[in-house]
């Protein structure tokens, strides 16, 4: 299947819907196959899958994930790369699990300065690393379970700059 700009675009959006902090994402998508589930491979060998999204109509900004496929037993540590292209000085690194049928869900974030937070579901066995040298924020899943079998999404969002006048009058309620 062949990825067209609208459909990152209209995808883009949707996640901006699901997290409206988002002025700007560009997105990686990172996909975990569920592994098959006969009696001969109940021990779970997890199959994990990445599909790089760009958006053609970007500069400079965006995140890259390099390898297609990975593969790990239950119970192993999981290291999903991805690298970001910014020309911020702080960028804000986001990861997002998207389960099968379901919208993404925030995990963590990082920040250059500071320590981002982590979801508590993820706490546990869920952490990133913000590199501003490498320019990296891998993603790493210590333990792995075949209930982490999702998609993953690498997400940067500069630092608005610019115009910061408000752009719409807030609504009042007067009683009558």
């Amino acid at each position: 299947m062949s990825i067209s700009s609208d459909m990152i675009q209209t995808f883009k959006e949707e996640l901006c819907e699901i997290s409206p902090k988002f002025l700007k994402a560009e997105l990686s998508e990172f996909s975990v196959l569920l592994p098959h589930r006969s009696a001969m491979f109940r021990w779970a060998l997890i199959s994990l899958c990445f599909i790089v999204l760009y958006d053609v109509s970007s500069g400079q900004d965006r995140v890259e994930q390099s390898k297609e496929e990975m593969t790990a037993s239950e119970g192993a540590q999981v290291i999903v790369g991805c690298k970001y292209i910014t020309t911020d000085t702080a960028p804000y690194l986001f990861w997002y699990q998207q389960l099968p049928n379901r919208s993404p869900k925030f995990i963590l974030n990082k920040l250059t300065f500071g320590e981002g937070t982590t979801e508590p579901d993820f706490k546990k066995r869920f952490s990133a690393t913000l590199n501003s040298t490498s320019k990296t924020v891998p993603l790493m899943i210590k333990n792995v379970h075949v209930s982490d079998s999702a998609v993953y999404y690498c997400a940067l969002r500069p630092t608005v700059t610019g115009n910061t006048t408000t752009l719409y009058k807030n609504l009042t309620h007067e009683k009558a």
